[in-house]
């Protein structure tokens, strides 16, 4: 198990074409070459497929160029926009970059942005494999001109300017001699003298990362790389300098191939996605040993330190998911048992499992298993991913993700009907929070999702149906639960009792309507008492300390929303209470 075959691959009519499959890479590459001899085909190539990972290692054309790494750019469907080069050096725009250059980068072990701040690998990239560039930029350009609008000879021509400004600036950044004998081993010294030098405050994460780069462009591997950029993380690191190391974890864990490497060999793609979550998450491995720098990763992920790495993971999962490449290769009749699993785990950490792209996502991979085609295909995969969400409040999220895509959009009547049937057949709360839940934990999950329904693209009188039904429903638990009264504790001083009713108001935990409302008189009762004022501050003896206090506790109610101020709770309340304290 897990042992590697090579797909011999001909190019026929524009198509790739399986013609044979071999054990090892050697006789699979000379059986390539034979297969180009006999003139039937335009092109061969040997694609490595290891539990499902596919890796192209040879590649040969009719003309005779060959190139054991297939350096050619690779065709994308989406592309960040950049205004100037430092939207060049953003994450959105190298992970762009990742994509188009995948086979380049790989070719040459090297990530974004070292390409982007060492000048001999930009020039290499510039000027040795004319091919690759300007066919990237071009289809960057026509991407980016198409989302803007504009002429994408244009945009092609103000691409090259960009790549030529960061060309420049990797020039000048390499001939600072302060720094060119300090690197990752002296990353903290590093950080202070590109400080001590910089040109302008700015050019200080320039020269770090170009003097980052020129010590990773030495490293035999990816892997080898991550390994050195890991060890160089320690607890005293600012914020900003440990946000450039971040950088560059992410580029590293952006190859397809470091993926592989720390994951290690897997029974499936499913199994690989969901040992990768656990990564993502700082899961720790069950009963399986893994290599240091695996596991300082998998920490640094739980304590939510590599943010640009984490999304550069988000993205390799959700593509892996939105692909085609079967979830149990070797098994074919247990993918939909590989897809349950995969949805299982994603839904364990909503983190990752929730937004448009994974709703999409998901009911793309979901789709497949239907012979039905188009928006029919697309409604029998949303409602059986409606099926395989249990937990009603997450299925009604999925939802609400999916009336954000543009595929969902298209379902908009399917998708309405399925959230009123899940909120209104639901007999309380608890269809939508767990019962060992705390108060506050069950109330802030009702009011996101009241929140998240209030600016759905759901016609409005079905969205004001859906959000009245929750609020009732919270209402009714207010009075069950008797929350506002333990809120009230008369065993307590009126002063706390306000104060903590006022709080409650102000939380955000409800939105305006009947449990607010009740919420509300509850306060509005205290105020009307004729001794308010003196009941309030009967525990305080000092005058001054009285009258601070009542001041602050008119202020809590202006945030609140009383007197008519329209505060974070809400507006509409009582002006006359909160007048009366303020006038007191």
């Amino acid at each position: 198990m897990g042992r590697a075959k090579f797909e011999v691959q001909v190019q026929r009519d524009g198509r790739w074409i399986v013609e044979a499959v071999v054990e090892d890479e050697g006789p699979a590459i000379r059986e390539a070459d034979k297969i180009l001899a006999r003139a039937n085909c335009q092109a061969v190539r040997v694609v490595r497929d290891r539990l499902g990972r596919e890796t192209t290692v040879y590649e040969k054309d009719r003309g005779g160029s060959a190139n054991g790494a297939n350096v050619a750019a690779s065709a994308i469907t989406e592309a960040a926009d950049c205004a100037d080069v430092e939207d060049l050096y953003a994450l959105p725009a190298r992970m762009t970059a990742a994509k188009v250059l995948r086979r380049w980068l790989d070719a040459n072990k090297l990530t974004p942005l070292e390409t982007l701040h060492n000048y001999r690998a930009l020039s290499r990239l510039m000027d040795s494999d004319p091919q690759v560039y300007p066919s990237a930029v071009d289809r960057v350009a026509t991407l980016q001109a198409k989302a803007r609008g504009t002429d994408a000879r244009q945009r092609r021509d103000e691409l090259y300017r960009l790549v030529e400004e960061a060309a420049s600036r990797a020039r000048r950044a390499e001939g600072e001699k302060a720094v060119w004998k300090l690197g990752l081993a002296s990353y903290a010294k590093l950080c202070r003298t590109a400080e001590q030098v910089a040109w302008v405050p700015q050019d200080r994460a320039l020269l770090i990362r170009s003097a980052v780069a020129r010590d990773l462009i030495g490293q035999g591997s990816y892997l080898a790389k991550l390994d050195v950029l890991l060890a160089t993380v320690t607890p005293d690191l600012c914020e900003e300098d440990f946000g450039i190391l971040d950088e560059f974890i992410a580029d590293v864990l952006g190859s397809p191939q470091t993926i592989q490497d720390i994951l290690g060999e897997r029974p499936n793609l499913s199994a690989a996605l969901v040992a990768l979550i656990d990564i993502m998450e700082g899961k720790p491995p069950a009963g399986r040993r893994e290599p240091e720098t695996v596991a300082v990763l998998r920490s640094m992920m739980a304590e939510g330190r590599l943010k640009s790495a984490w999304l550069v993971l988000r993205d390799r999962v959700v593509n892996e998911v939105s692909g085609a490449r079967p979830l149990s290769r070797n098994d074919p009749a247990k993918e939909t048992e590989a897809f349950q699993a995969l949805v299982t785990r994603l839904l364990r950490f909503p983190r990752l499992g929730t937004g448009p792209q994974m709703a999409e996502a998901l009911t793309s991979r979901c789709s497949r298993q239907f012979a039905e085609g188009g928006k029919t295909g697309l409604q029998l995969a949303i409602g059986t991913m409606g099926g395989m969400i249990a937990d009603r409040s997450r299925r009604v999220h999925y939802y609400l993700d999916m009336l954000k895509t543009e595929s969902g959009r298209q379902c908009l009547p399917m998708l309405g009907q399925a959230i009123q049937m899940t909120v209104m057949e639901a007999a309380d709360i608890h269809a939508f929070v767990r019962v060992d839940e705390s108060a506050h934990e069950k109330l802030a999950a009702i009011g996101t999702l009241q929140r998240a329904l209030r600016g759905t693209a759901l016609p409005p009188q079905l969205r004001d149906a859906l959000v009245d039904r929750l609020d009732t429903l919270v209402a009714r638990y207010l009075v069950q639960e008797r929350v506002i009264e333990r809120l009230d504790d008369p065993t307590d001083s009126l002063r706390i009792r306000a104060k903590r009713l006022v709080h409650f108001v102000a939380s955000g935990l409800l939105i305006e309507g009947k449990a607010m409302a009740l919420a509300r008189s509850r306060v509005v009762e205290h105020l009307k008492r004729p001794n308010f004022i003196e009941d309030f501050t009967a525990d305080i003896k000092d005058p001054t300390h009285k009258e601070t206090a009542v001041r602050d506790f008119w202020l809590m109610l202006t945030t609140a929303g009383f007197g008519g101020t329209g505060g974070k709770g809400g507006g509409g309340g009582d002006a006359q209470p909160a007048a009366a304290i303020a006038s007191s």
